[in-house]
């Protein structure tokens, strides 16, 4: 893990993009390790002031939630991520029940955290404020300090499952055994051809990821990410649809209602088809030309006449999109 951290320094090739007060920023994954450093640093700090080992993170999906992240588990710190949802009886709970070191707070939601009544720093805060994380000194650190601390069990997250009482979960990162079997070194053949001829291997795949980052399936398509060199854009639940149309995505992890709203404008769009269009659109699904290959001559000729304009909906790239936790409808 740390070697991949490292090697996130000479990157300069991939992105992420997030947005600031709709202000479109992009940070090449050798700035993202950057910002990462001077976390870890800033955390150094305050271990010098005490004994930093629990670090509590509230707040939206956001670029520095992502930073602040990544500081914990480079810098061998346990972070509790605790959904931004969760009512402040149930905050006060997590904090005063993890021994919490430092509890870092979205300065979006102050007034959530001056009702619970611990002591914080916040992150992107938009004005003066003497409790800026930004503001903490930089300790001294050294990649030879920091080497080999990243944790097996880096962080708890939380779920309420199928009940209404809160669970938490240690999560750690899985230990890779590495096999010397023939079989074994030919399935791993295999897999490295397989992916060389998939769209993974392109150098321009890029996943949205607005769904809370508390989530640990989120942060961990984050984590692949960054490691798979697949360019990231950061959204949020009220903008992903239009994020979609424009940052154009070929890889997305959701749940059904967003694909149900992306289906919905699609059905909208499709209704609106007159004349030679609709007459196309009765024969594209009489010959069910959909269940062609992409790759298929005449499926192509259809796209391009009825559904070029339709694709911007949602951004055109679909590869790899994902949805789970629910029912989709069909």
């Amino acid at each position: 893990m740390y070697q991949k951290y490292k090697n996130l320094k000479t990157n300069t090739q991939n992105y992420l993009v997030y947005f600031d007060q709709n202000r479109r920023c992009v940070k090449t994954f050798s700035e993202f390790i950057a910002d990462v450093d001077e976390y870890i640093a800033r955390l150094y700090h305050l271990k010098t002031i005490k004994p930093v080992q629990n670090i509590a993170i509230l707040g939206a999906t956001t670029y520095k939630w992502m930073v602040i992240d990544h500081a914990c588990i480079k810098g061998g710190f346990k972070s509790i991520a605790i959904p931004e949802s969760y009512s402040i009886e149930n905050i006060t709970d997590i904090l005063n029940g993890n021994k919490i070191d430092v509890f870092l707070c979205d300065y979006n939601l102050k007034d959530k955290c001056s009702s619970i009544g611990i002591d914080c720093y916040y992150f992107n805060c938009k004005e003066d404020n003497n409790l800026d994380f930004e503001k903490v000194g930089l300790g001294e650190i050294t990649e030879c300090s920091i080497s080999n601390l990243i944790r097996e069990d880096y962080t708890i997250v939380f779920s309420s499952g199928t009940s209404e009482k809160v669970k938490q979960i240690t999560w750690k990162f899985w230990k890779i055994e590495r096999k010397t079997a023939i079989s074994d070194k030919l399935k791993q053949l295999l897999f490295v051809i397989g992916y060389k001829f998939s769209f993974w291997s392109r150098k321009d795949n890029k996943v949205i990821i607005f769904m809370p980052f508390s989530h640990p399936i989120n942060r961990s398509i984050a984590i692949r990410a960054l490691f798979q060199k697949i360019n990231i854009v950061i959204s949020d639940p009220l903008n992903c649809l239009k994020h979609i149309i424009t940052e154009k995505p070929n890889v997305m992890f959701a749940v059904p209602p967003v694909y149900e709203a992306i289906a919905q404008n699609i059905k909208i769009r499709v209704e609106k088809f007159t004349g030679f269009n609709r007459t196309l659109y009765r024969l594209f699904n009489a010959l069910k030309i959909n269940r062609l290959g992409n790759w298929h001559p005449v499926k192509k000729v259809f796209s391009a006449l009825l559904f070029k304009k339709i694709r911007k909906i949602y951004g055109g790239k679909a590869d790899y999109f994902v949805t789970g936790s629910a029912p989709t409808n069909p």
